[in-house]
């Protein structure tokens, strides 16, 4: 991860915790971005962004850097289901039913194994008041062993191509 990455997670943390950074000071929080980024630099982003979205969830106070590790370390690889779903609706947004290579390539290799075994046509064509099946399809899946190792497999060289958003996604 690099500093500007590490900034912007502790900009959205001073959002979620104002209590906890209303004193603090440029200076302070520069410092801050150094210490954690001598902390974190090896992890990747997409885990640490997970790890953070947990904490924002569970813990009342502004994490220290040892709940951080803790997060880490306890669920290293768990992926919210709901957190990679909303990742689906926007690929379905940006991509439609018609681009499903783009879309499979602009999602985590996670995410797309999901993906390729529900059907990229079957969650595009799903109506919304059927959608929660398929949710919970996925998210099974997601938890699944099998599902993990098909990751492995495709997130070889996994990079998330950029996407200019198309005028639909917009509009929202």
């Amino acid at each position: 991860m690099t500093r500007a990455d590490i900034a912007k997670i502790i900009a959205v943390l001073k959002n979620e915790y104002p209590e906890a950074m209303k004193d603090f000071s440029e200076t302070n929080f520069k410092t801050k971005v150094d210490v954690w980024h001598s902390e974190f630099k090896n992890v990747e982003n997409e885990v640490f962004q997970q790890a953070i979205r947990r904490i924002i969830r569970q813990n009342k106070y502004f994490p220290r850097i040892s709940d951080i590790f803790r997060e880490l370390t306890e669920n290293p690889n768990e992926m919210d289901p709901h957190l990679a779903f909303a990742d689906v609706k926007t690929a379905v947004k940006k991509f439609g039913s018609y681009d499903e290579i783009n879309a499979l390539k602009w999602l985590h290799p996670e995410i797309a194994a999901v993906v390729k075994m529900i059907g990229w046509s079957k969650i595009c064509y799903t109506q919304n008041d059927k959608m929660e099946w398929v949710f919970k399809e996925f998210a099974e899946l997601l938890k699944s062993p099998s599902t993990k190792q098909k990751a492995k497999i495709l997130s070889a060289g996994f990079v998330r191509i950029p996407v200019k958003p198309t005028l639909e996604a917009q509009n929202e």
